[in-house]
């Protein structure tokens, strides 16, 4: 499998997910054809793929998962299958559930989940039908940092979706991991930013770090405070 992988990244078919340290969060591989980033899609500046589409998922390693404890939603109805290693998912109201080797795991375009803990060296396989809406996220700050929902008689997590662009403004552009892709000028620039990060002695955020800092930016977000 490694030369496709190899292929695939020296054509322009491979997206990183990469974090403001310059660290390879997960990596993209598309095998039907490469779909427009997200955010450019929310700001009008390409258009969604409407077609299905397989990817190819790498999850390098991950003590604390992709999405900071936030929930998503997809456009499309969808379904995994994990090749090797494994990860937690986690979907509103269920206890994480371990998808090992083997797993197959359908979805409707209706369930909110995020990915948490990865072993390392998970790969999946990721098919998804024709696009029905845009991707959403579920800040899940009310839940784990405060109780002011409670005390007002509702829940903003359940009541607040935000689009791709203003989950990513509530977060800060800075601050949010973002999709660059990984041919060899990505690379570069990934290895640009890896030591940038090593000469001012900072180069990642421990799990604890990355759930606090998403947790009170949504927070802000859904409550104002």
């Amino acid at each position: 499998m490694k030369w496709l992988l190899n292929w695939l990244e020296k054509t322009g078919r491979c997206k990183a997910y990469v974090d403001a340290f310059g660290g390879v969060i997960f990596l993209r591989y598309y095998l039907l054809g490469v779909e427009p980033d997200e955010l450019d899609v929310d700001l009008g500046k390409a258009k969604p793929r409407r077609l299905p589409n397989i990817w190819l998922h790498h999850i390098p390693q991950s003590d604390h998962g992709i999405d900071g404890g936030n929930y998503h939603t997809h456009p499309w109805s969808n379904v995994s299958i994990v090749l090797s290693g494994g990860y937690d998912e986690h979907t509103p109201g269920n206890a994480p559930k371990w998808r090992g080797v083997g797993s197959i795991v359908p979805r409707s375009i209706k369930t909110p989940h995020f990915i948490g803990k990865a072993i390392p060296k998970t790969y999946s396989l990721f098919a998804h039908g024709f696009r029905k809406r845009n991707w959403g996220f579920e800040p899940s700050a009310c839940a784990s940092l405060c109780n002011k929902c409670t005390a007002l008689g509702h829940c903003y997590k359940s009541q607040r979706k935000f689009t791709y662009k203003d989950y990513q403004s509530a977060i800060g552009d800075k601050y949010m991991p973002y999709w660059l892709v990984y041919d060899e000028a990505g690379k570069k620039r990934i290895a640009r930013r890896q030591a940038a990060s090593n000469r001012v002695g900072k180069t990642g955020l421990t799990a604890k770090e990355v759930e606090e800092f998403v947790q009170t930016k949504s927070r802000l977000a859904t409550t104002g405070e």
